[in-house]
């Protein structure tokens, strides 16, 4: 079982993630997401195990920048900590990680890099830094296919895989197999906001590790006549989580028992 190192998340997922399981981050977009996979990340790596982080966006060293301020035993821990790096390649740049995609803009490279890893390395914590971007790039469906591949090959090596998914315009059959369908655990991360986003909560919309014996557990929070146009789940859905970034950690400020989540 992996935790996640944020007490009450690793309570709502019975304990953390386990092994040969796959957990997306559903991120709104507009709100910082990423610090959920940077802090599992780090919690892996603090208790002996091993990370990989799937670079699209950002540089390998932005993402070691930020693991050292949230971990100050960094130095130690390093060489279990594992870069698959998209970044450098998609603006030209040389890469000195172990594991390169030579042309980001091919699902196939990815992929082949990702199924090598999963073979070569022990269980792993492999986080995905953005999911959105890797289908900007290669394209919806061709992205989706890959995944069913990588988290079909993680189950088979006891990996657990974790991505980060912002939820852009994508076609509603993306967005419904991104929550419903393509992973066995999401948790949905939003902002409630006014005229800026003043608050922002996480809460589970889907969980099929909870009892192995039961139906997968779906928590996508269903809106009543009442709370249409409001962006509100009704008060029978599950309650959320609201939180602050705080010294480059996840600090939760209250939870909300009264109404589900809110919807985006």
């Amino acid at each position: 079982m992996i935790e996640t190192g944020i007490s009450k998340m690793d309570e709502l997922l019975v304990g953390g993630i386990p092994e040969g399981k796959s957990l997306a981050y559903y991120i709104q977009p507009g709100v910082d997401g990423e610090i959920f996979g940077l802090q599992t990340i780090y919690n892996t790596l603090k208790n002996g195990g091993t990370g990989v982080f799937v670079v699209s966006s950002v540089s390998p060293d932005d993402i070691r920048n930020n693991i050292r301020d949230i971990n100050p035993s960094y130095e130690q821990d390093k060489d279990r900590l594992f870069f698959v790096d998209g970044y450098n390649p998609l603006i030209g740049n040389p890469s000195k990680e172990k594991y390169v995609i030579s042309n980001p803009y091919n699902i196939e490279d990815i992929s082949n890099t990702i199924i090598n890893l999963l073979k070569e390395l022990p269980p792993s914590t492999i986080v995905f830094g953005s999911l959105s971007t890797i289908m900007d790039l290669c394209g919806e469906k061709e992205t989706i296919e890959a995944v069913k591949t990588w988290n079909n090959m993680a189950k088979l090596y006891e990996h657990v895989l974790v991505y980060n998914f912002t939820a852009w315009s994508y076609s509603p059959e993306t967005l419904d197999l991104i929550k419903n369908k393509l992973f066995n655990a999401v948790i949905t991360i939003g902002g409630i906001a006014g005229y800026v986003i003043f608050s922002q909560y996480f809460g589970i919309l889907k969980l099929d590790w909870k009892n192995e014996t039961q139906e997968t557990i779906s928590l996508e929070p269903e809106c009543s006549d009442d709370f249409q146009g409001m962006g509100v789940g009704s008060p029978k859905s599950r309650p959320y989580l609201e939180y602050e970034i705080e010294d480059a950690n996840v600090r939760i400020v209250r939870e909300n028992n009264m109404m589900g989540f809110p919807s985006f």
